[in-house]
């Protein structure tokens, strides 16, 4: 969170227990500590994803809270482009990998244009990331990336790099695209999911009998 001088402020908010709510508690300590009025909130940038399904439903849904009660403007970013620009890169095309099950992932491949980081993605796999890995600068992936993409960068001179988004590189991508005029309508916006959500398949299986 910043506030207008440029005074910023980042803390961690304990996860995993459902009956304690400890991100609007957090939310409001920093407001205090940078002196931010509820009703002086401009702007909320929301990760969408790719992610955990719940984390991804919870953020989506503060991001709404707020802008219906304080009226500020709500700008959506790939969790894939928040990966790259936390990384401080200097070069102009990555791909990151997320959401991995099985032998599939969600692919993005984010590239600089016109001074902007973009953003192409869809479900695939390691042969179609095969096809295309040496245009890559780099190749971003978390804990979970297939235990062959470490050779595959090697045999093709690509860095491999660890997936670390950070907040600050969030406020900083949302502001840019706030003063150009980005922005999405609070009912609209909904999480980027790299496949159908399990809950989802089995309710629509269980109808389907």
């Amino acid at each position: 969170m910043s506030n207008r001088d440029g005074a910023e402020s980042t803390k961690k908010v304990q996860t995993g227990s459902r009956g304690v709510d400890t991100v609007f508690p957090m939310i409001s300590k920093i407001a205090e500590e940078l002196s931010i009025s509820p009703r002086s909130i401009e702007l909320v940038a929301v990760s969408i994803g790719p992610g955990g399904f719940t984390g991804l439903r919870t953020s989506v849904a503060i991001a709404k809270m707020i802008s219906f009660s304080t009226g500020a403007t709500i700008v959506p970013i790939e969790t894939a482009i928040v990966i790259v620009a936390s990384s401080k890169t200097d070069k102009h095309l990555y791909y990151v990998l997320s959401g991995v099950k099985h032998d599939t992932f969600w692919l993005s491949k984010i590239h600089l244009e016109n001074k902007e980081w973009c953003c192409s993605a869809s479900l695939s796999c390691v042969a179609e990331l095969e096809k295309c890995i040496n245009e890559a600068d780099g190749v971003f992936a978390d804990s979970f990336a297939p235990e062959v993409l470490s050779s595959l960068c090697l045999n093709n001179d690509v860095p491999l790099f660890n997936s670390e988004p950070n907040a600050q590189a969030l406020l900083r991508l949302g502001r840019e695209l706030y003063n150009s005029g980005v922005s999405i309508d609070p009912l609209k916006i909904s999480p980027l999911y790299p496949r159908e959500p399990e809950a989802v398949r089995m309710w629509k299986e269980l109808h389907k009998k």
